[in-house]
This record gives structure tokens, C-alpha cells and sequence, in this order.
């Protein structure tokens, strides 16, 4: 997410779809994005897992917005509310990230 050339933090809307966010690559994939300037969908069946996330990175992260969203991303009807979501907060939708735990 940084830009290259001028090492400047490139601002980006960002939405992860993981369904582990207690742990693991979910949540820090989430942070990252988050302390590089991106605001994030959290989207996850475990609804109070995504809104400890959320608490997490708006403490790290004030300056980005973090949002909980639950939903199943194994469902086409759940990822396509998950995407308007992330259209409509932040205008845009630059990222997708699908992380999982079986």
C-alpha cells in the first residue's frame, strides 16, 4: 500500500472478509491495512469477533474508520451485501481480502 517511488502512505478503502477474527491472518491483515491509512469492513458469521476487531483497530487506527458487518462469505447473497456495505461507508472498494479457518 505504500507508494513506491515517494515511500507516502497511498489512502485506501479496504474490505476483509475473513471468518477468524480472533486470531491469525484475519485480524492481522486487518491491522495492517488499518495502520497504513485504509478504512475496513469486518466481515464475519461471528459477529462479536468482528466487533472486537473493530475496538482493537479503532484503538491502534483512530484516524481510519473500522466497521463490523456479520455475514456468511461462503454465501453469494451475504458477500454481495458485504460489498455494498463497503461501496456505501466509504465510496469505494479498493481491496478484498477472503481469509478462512476450516
Amino acid at each position: 500500500m505504500r507508494d513506491r517511488e515517494d515511500e507516502n502512505i497511498v489512502r485506501s478503502e479496504c474490505q476483509l472478509t475473513p471468518s477468524t477474527f480472533h486470531s491469525g491472518i484475519g485480524l492481522e491483515t486487518s491491522i495492517l491495512f488499518a495502520q497504513e491509512g485504509a478504512n475496513v469492513l469486518l466481515v464475519d458469521v461471528n459477529f462479536a469477533a468482528v466487533e472486537r476487531a473493530a475496538r482493537l483497530i479503532a484503538e491502534k487506527c483512530p484516524n481510519v474508520m473500522s466497521l463490523p458487518q456479520k455475514a456468511d462469505v461462503g454465501k453469494e447473497a451475504d458477500l454481495k451485501a458485504a460489498v455494498e456495505t463497503a461501496v456505501e461507508k466509504f465510496g469505494r472498494l479498493d481491496v478484498m481480502v477472503r481469509s478462512f479457518q476450516r
